[in-house]
């Protein structure tokens, strides 16, 4: 995980994730504690069980603290330290009382499990307290609060004083476990820089191919294809309007290779967009019936609006040049969430899958750019019959 994610968010998911679990953990160990407890109690009816169940509480009540607190504070610390004492120092003297009152019992007096259940609880909520303070001081204090606490007590009481092995082994595989983290982090820090500068590197590329991906696009879909229409008119001079578009077409693709955007012309909407589209296939002499709610493009985003201007005057233009007939129909039908621009022509058709690989308008410039904005193209085309093309973008 450590290479994979930065150095500071790997080490907060792993203090966070740890944390959880010995939080968890520890509750598991305070439930079997009161469990066995229940059951001595109801065993011996003259067995007052309430303070080792008091004593329980207090000691899950600071775990709990440690677990939902947002940030450390040092009275919140210092008043963690002093619960976590209170409730230990409580639990341990009444279980010592316990068994000092039945020396005929062997296990009274020689199982350490109701003392290494709580020890342990509280190691697990010192674990817990490494999402807020160092993980390693955090665990070699609740280990020693703990234990210390608890020899102390045995001291004081005269009571025998047994090594807690199990939660002392716990201990050493934690720390253990805490200290190869660290250095596993400190491996992957050194390592990070290399992999950061890889990363900008390679998402650097990316966005160059795709912005000369989108630059190309533009040029065929504007520049190329006016040219080409100027070019199927008769000798003389260019109408002014196709002019004023061509002379556009290379401010938009200048304005592309600066800024990697697809940004209409200033205040062109793709109403404007789409008109500007038929009025050239117009001025190439293409008599275009326009029908619909072109009022409806108004609700689309502007990155949207750009891709289906720029999509609708590739459409028009192959019709231009390639349907060998002089007529063609739009059509503008808003529904559910979409906008749907259908382009209708009855000319030469085509077979889609026959088209060549060199040939990008279909493919890049109409198809490409409009599934680019979450959209979808559907072509219906026959060769002899005509074709139908139908282009839906999200509004």
């Amino acid at each position: 995980m450590t290479q994979v994610f930065p150095s500071s968010l790997a080490a907060h998911s792993t203090n966070v994730a740890l944390a959880r679990g010995a939080f968890w953990f520890g509750l598991t160990c305070l439930a079997g504690s009161f469990a066995g407890i229940g059951s001595i109690a109801l065993a011996r009816p003259g067995f007052t069980a309430w303070p080792v169940f008091a004593a329980i509480a207090v000691i899950a009540v600071g775990g709990l603290v440690l677990f939902l607190v947002p940030v450390a504070h040092p009275a919140m610390v210092a008043l963690v330290i002093l619960i976590e004492a209170v409730g230990i120092a409580w639990y341990a003297a009444t279980v010592f009382v316990y068994q000092n009152s039945v020396p005929s019992d062997p296990s009274a007096n020689s199982d350490t499990l109701f003392i290494s259940l709580a020890t342990t609880a509280m190691l697990m909520f010192g674990v817990t307290a490494g999402r807020l303070l160092p993980p390693i001081p955090s665990v070699v204090t609740a280990f020693v609060l703990a234990e210390g606490t608890v020899t102390a007590l045995a001291l004081a009481t005269r009571h025998p004083v047994v090594v807690d092995i199990s939660a002392t082994a716990l201990f050493a595989v934690l720390v253990l476990t805490m200290i190869l983290l660290r250095l596993s982090r400190a491996r992957s820090r050194s390592a990070e820089p290399v992999i950061s500068r890889a990363n900008q590197a390679n998402f650097a590329a990316v966005e160059r191919e795709r912005a000369d991906s989108r630059v190309s696009a533009l040029v065929h879909d504007t520049v190329l294809n006016e040219l080409a229409v100027v070019s199927t008119r008769p000798p003389g001079e260019v109408p002014q309007n196709v002019r004023d578009r061509i002379a556009a077409s290379l401010a938009r693709v200048v304005g592309e290779d600066a800024q990697g955007g697809e940004a209409l012309v200033a205040g062109e909407s793709l109403h404007g967009a789409l008109a500007a589209a038929v009025d050239t296939a117009r001025a190439a002499g293409l008599a275009v019936t326009v029908e619909g709610d072109l009022d409806a493009a108004s609700a689309l985003s502007p990155r949207v609006a750009s891709a289906l201007g720029l999509a609708m005057s590739q459409c028009l233009g192959n019709v231009v040049a390639h349907s060998g007939v002089n007529a063609a129909e739009l059509a503008v039908i808003a529904g559910d969430g979409i906008l749907e621009v259908m382009v209708v022509d009855s000319g030469a058709g085509f077979v889609e899958q026959s088209v060549g690989g060199d040939r990008l308008g279909l493919r890049n410039s109409i198809r490409g750019r409009i599934e680019s904005v979450g959209g979808s193209v559907q072509v219906w085309t026959t060769p002899g019959v005509g074709t139908s093309v139908s282009l839906t973008v999200p509004l």
